[in-house]
């Protein structure tokens, strides 16, 4: 009986050692899963951050370039809205430009003004009032209209 004593304690002491280590093992893998979990949300976090910056970068890179096709299609044409005497110049090259120039020249000096006085009556045409058009310079400056300021 003494033997059946001892080996039925000898058994209960085995099961006692396995339930302990089972429980030792369950108590690592939560202890390790404690460390771990916060250290992979860390690690998440920092990722998104990362991917957030970097798309934010990224749509700024695009937004630079966007904007640099635009305007570089405008480098020998007038920009969109330009207009003189009412007359709209958006998207005219420079030959377009000043064949424009020179219509609104020729329709100018074929205005006349009329003046009546008392006793007399003036008729004036433009062309015979104003000397002459630097039309050179006036095409240089409309074509390069905006385009010294900042693209962005």
């Amino acid at each position: 009986m003494d033997e059946e004593k001892d080996s039925n304690s000898n058994q209960l002491e085995e099961s006692e050692i396995e339930n302990i280590s089972e429980k030792d093992e369950i108590l690592k893998e939560n202890i390790a899963y404690e460390i771990e979990e916060p250290m992979k949300e860390a690690k998440s976090k920092k990722s998104k951050i990362t991917i957030i910056i970097g798309a934010i970068i990224g749509i700024l890179i695009l937004l630079f370039i966007i904007v640099n096709i635009t305007v570089s299609k405008y480098d020998n044409l007038v920009y969109p809205g330009v207009s003189i005497y009412e007359e709209d110049l958006s998207k005219l090259n420079e030959v377009q430009l000043k064949e424009k120039l020179l219509y609104i020249e020729n329709s100018i000096n074929s205005n006349k003004i009329y003046i009546e006085t008392n006793s007399k009556e003036y008729n004036l045409k433009i062309k015979d009032i104003v000397s002459g058009y630097n039309t050179n310079r006036l095409n240089k400056d409309i074509l390069n209209y905006g385009k010294n300021e900042n693209k962005i």
